[in-house]
């Protein structure tokens, strides 16, 4: 009589549960947020006692939110921008001089000294930045000529310029505004602006000059097409 004690081997059993695939995990593993720099905004809602908030942070060494406030006064306010600009091209128009912090000392010196020779070696930075805006231009008015109706987002524009390396933030106000200006741009919201186009999730449209200047019947040094 055959031991009934002794368990009995069924290969077929092990091979269908070798068969068996593990259950998709279902629940939530892994979040994140992406944040956008421009989603955000200090004003919204802005009461006296926020606003004594903010300053305070800033002096207690967290200026974020300070900095993103008065960025966005700049941006709102063209005669706080323009004042603004004034200023910081008097400044970084100005010469410079490194100076040691002790003449004497001649481990001093010898920083004093390499921070000079790498200053010195960015010298063309402001040729390559002419450059580069140039280039931008360009960009823009050839991707906007890609577009329905001569027509793009801002920000469809700016994510390719991120994507292409053109530039490293999304900012590209300074460009908008000489196209505007030459007449190249328009922007289908009247309320919209170059400096607050990003913000409004304006639309920029391509006028006849624009069209004009990406065929090549009218040129301008200033656009690199």
């Amino acid at each position: 009589m055959a031991d009934s004690s002794k368990r009995k081997w069924f290969p077929w059993r092990r091979r269908s549960q070798a068969l068996q695939t593990p259950r998709p995990e279902s629940r939530e593993v892994a979040a994140a947020q992406v944040t956008d720099k421009y989603s955000e905004y200090p004003s919204d809602g802005l009461t006296p006692v926020r606003l004594a908030e903010i300053f305070k942070e800033a002096d207690a060494g967290d200026v974020l939110r300070q900095a993103e406030l008065f960025e966005e006064m700049e941006e709102k306010d063209p005669h706080l921008f323009s004042q603004l600009q004034t200023r910081k091209n008097a400044v970084t128009g100005l010469d410079y001089e490194v100076i040691p912090f002790d003449s004497d000392d001649p481990r001093d010196k010898e920083i004093a000294e390499f921070v000079e020779a790498q200053l010195g070696g960015i010298e063309g930075f402001e040729e390559q930045e002419i450059r580069q805006n140039k280039a931008i231009r360009g960009y823009i008015v050839r991707a906007l000529a890609k577009g329905n109706q001569n027509s793009l987002l801002v920000r469809q524009v700016t994510n390719a310029l991120l994507a292409d390396n053109l530039i490293t933030v999304p900012d590209i106000s300074k460009q908008l505004s000489y196209l505007e200006d030459g007449g190249y741009i328009e922007f289908t919201d009247r309320r919209a602006t170059a400096y607050n186009a990003y913000r409004r999730d304006a639309v920029i449209q391509l006028t006849k000059a624009g069209v004009d200047l990406v065929e090549g019947t009218r040129d301008d040094p200033g656009v690199d097409v």
